[in-house]
């Protein structure tokens, strides 16, 4: 009962910056683990790890939120905790990690600098320039999905958290099947083909949930939508 509207957005806006600098640091630390050449499999790899963790996490949500609730406490205020802690655990491992001893340059760049350098670069580079547009264009879009299908599924059919986590499930599951077909698919059509297909894909999925007559259609959409929103972002990393 002390949080208000304000502080919600806030705390959200504190997590949106926390996630924009880590997972491009989660990606610049995967070249340091293996080869170059088995950078495609391992980021499709952390793709899957990611989508197992959005099968699991609402049903895991879902399990802290009931018992903590039926023990009298706040169910929801428990299942952001837990996720702290396990946001903790991996600080711990990364604080733990003893990276190869690197090269200390001659004339270390500042922050500031580096973030200049990069920007220069990719402003003067066609075909980065091409995929960091791509990107924004597709994610920018692509990105309401989420809250909105808790929204739509909410207002236009009444549904329950529970009925709302399992099309989420329905989704991560999608986006597990979707990039085990990934390379298949790359392989008959290219992956030019592949992106495009799979962005066309995804606004019919959108369109769906737009839609969303009933809970089966609903989760059919997400299921779609989970399938192709890993392939095409991945897609761009590697083209990256």
């Amino acid at each position: 009962h002390l949080m208000t509207p304000w502080g919600l957005l806030g705390f959200l806006f504190l997590i949106g910056i926390g996630f924009a600098i880590t997972n491009p640091v989660y990606l610049a630390v995967l070249p340091e683990l293996v080869a170059p050449a088995e950078i495609r499999s391992v980021l499709a790899l952390n793709s899957v790890a990611l989508n197992i963790a959005r099968v699991l996490g609402p049903a895991v949500g879902g399990l802290i939120v009931y018992l903590v609730d039926r023990a009298g406490l706040d169910g929801m205020g428990a299942a952001f905790m837990a996720t702290a802690i396990s946001v903790l655990g991996v600080v711990f491992v990364l604080w733990r990690w003893k990276p190869a001893v690197r090269q200390k340059p001659a004339n270390p760049e500042s922050v500031a600098a580096a973030l200049r350098t990069g920007f220069h670069y990719a402003w003067y580079s066609p075909r980065l320039r091409a995929i960091l547009i791509r990107v924004f264009v597709f994610i920018f879009f692509a990105g309401v999905l989420f809250p909105f299908v808790i929204i739509i599924a909410r207002e236009n059919l009444h549904l329950t958290k529970g009925y709302i986590a399992i099309m989420m499930v329905f989704f991560g599951v999608g986006a597990i099947i979707g990039v085990y077909f990934m390379q298949a698919i790359q392989r008959t059509v290219g992956i030019e083909r592949s992106v495009a297909l799979c962005t066309a894909l995804f606004g019919l999925a959108m369109l769906g949930i737009a839609i969303m007559p009933s809970v089966l259609l609903g989760c059919v959409a997400t299921f779609v939508a989970g399938f192709n929103w890993v392939i095409v972002p991945t897609n761009f990393n590697i083209a990256t």
